[in-house]
């Protein structure tokens, strides 16, 4: 079988998961040649000319792999995680390319970029693959969405969440707290499209009532003005903390300590993001917006989501959920509940390790 992926580095949320599918077929004892579609050879920055002139090369170099596995290889199974953007350029090269070779098509989306509105570029792909090709979605919500912009039989949709990728048994032993201080948590690539102007505003508004509470904020800045936004959180608030990024250890532990995760992400590629489940894995209540399939996410997990739109900031309908939520709920029932939501979280890994280990079945038989 070929893996035609990204792989890490760069470390994001579409690469990881490519590396734990590679990771899981490995397990299974699949054949599988990979083809790495990222230059991790060149240092330079993404979106300069010199990296982009570097992708065309090394594009290339892909093709050629390619045409060696097609013509050399009796499998013709291919997975294949598509860009969200323009890199749906070499996307179209790519697959068209295999297609030709009328290999068998598994196709993973990870992003709602042309899922919002039709998209030309899709468009076009979605045309030059004709034959046996599957798509991999992370919601039904996705699947339905793709068939009706592009008329993708529906039968050819495969529902499997990233929660079957997350080890159920990785929960933190918490000891019970008895403080009556509510802890409220954000983290992201800290940025306005990840919500970081909205959770500014709901500090200030939550600073108004008699609640108690205090809020660590954790991930890198992505540009100056969150670096700013962040900083004057922590000067002007004795109760707001920035802890930095945080990874492994010391990221399970700050899930573990907060009582309610707060993720109001307005990004138009916002597809099925990990914080959540990492979230929920150590039992904080999700309150996040509904952008891609963060709706179905939190329903899933028994949180809270509010529609926010894409185009402006409108942290009025988010800020209410957040403040309307806590002044109802005592402190007690936040915490009590944790147990729940750690269950609530497992059941979804379960249920979607059935549908991956169905998908491992269907690598060997496509």
């Amino acid at each position: 079988m070929l893996f035609l992926v990204d792989m890490p580095p760069p470390v994001h949320g579409m690469s990881n998961i490519n590396l734990a599918m590679y990771n899981r077929v490995l397990n299974e004892n699949i054949a599988v040649v990979v083809i790495d579609t990222t230059p991790h050879w060149c240092n330079l920055k993404t979106h300069t000319r010199r990296w982009k002139l570097v992708r065309i090369f090394h594009a290339l170099w892909v093709m050629i792999r390619i045409l060696k596995y097609c013509v050399f290889s009796p499998d013709k199974k291919v997975y294949r995680p598509i860009n969200g953007d323009r890199g749906q350029v070499f996307d179209y090269l790519y697959l068209g390319l295999l297609s030709w070779f009328k290999c068998s098509i598994i196709i993973h989306h990870h992003s709602f970029n042309y899922i919002h509105a039709q998209k030309k570029l899709f468009n076009k792909l979605v045309k030059v693959l004709q034959g046996n090709v599957r798509h991999i979605v992370l919601s039904d919500n996705m699947g339905a969405s793709l068939s009706s912009l592009y008329g993708i039989p529906i039968k050819n949709f495969i529902t499997i969440s990233n929660a079957s990728f997350f080890n159920d048994a990785e929960c933190c032993t918490q000891q019970q707290r008895h403080d009556s201080t509510l802890t409220l948590g954000h983290l992201s690539n800290l940025c306005l499209d990840k919500g970081i102007g909205i959770i500014s505003k709901t500090i200030e508004s939550l600073n108004k009532t008699t609640i108690p509470f205090t809020f660590i904020l954790a991930g890198p800045f992505a540009d100056e003005v969150s670096k700013r936004i962040v900083t004057e959180l922590c000067e002007n608030n004795h109760n707001v903390k920035y802890i930095g990024p945080v990874y492994g250890e010391l990221k399970k532990a700050f899930f573990s300590n907060i009582d309610i995760f707060l993720f109001p992400s307005v990004y138009k590629n916002e597809a099925e993001p990990l914080v959540l489940y990492e979230a929920a894995q150590q039992g904080a209540l999700l309150i996040g917006s509904e952008t891609g399939c963060m709706k179905e996410m939190i329903s899933s997990l028994d949180g809270i989501s509010v529609g926010l739109p894409l185009e402006r900031e409108c942290p009025e309908l988010f800020i209410d959920a957040v403040v309307s939520y806590i002044t109802a709920t005592p402190m007690s029932d936040v915490q009590r509940a944790k147990n729940h939501r750690k269950n609530q979280f497992q059941i979804l890994v379960a249920k979607n390790r059935l549908k991956l280990q169905q998908l491992m079945k269907d690598f060997t038989d496509v």
